[in-house]
């Protein structure tokens, strides 16, 4: 499987990362800052052009604190 994983703590995501290619995963894994829109839009073009255009599922679970509208 392909998997694409991001989170803002670089050390948890490496170590995230490392299980996973230990488990016979490609993974493509990015510290990304969700409150940071430019950042999330990188993110999620280099995403697609990885998983070439196509995603089975996507799980976005991301607490932001402090973000008013």
């Amino acid at each position: 499987a392909r998997v694409v994983v991001t989170d803002i703590n670089a050390s948890g995501l490496d170590a995230v990362a490392r299980e996973l290619e230990a488990r016979g995963k490609q993974i493509l894994a990015r510290a990304v800052d969700m409150a940071d829109l430019a950042a999330v839009d990188a993110f999620a073009a280099e995403a697609m052009d990885w998983a070439q255009g196509s995603m089975s599922l996507v799980y976005a679970n991301a607490g932001i604190h402090g973000i008013t509208s």
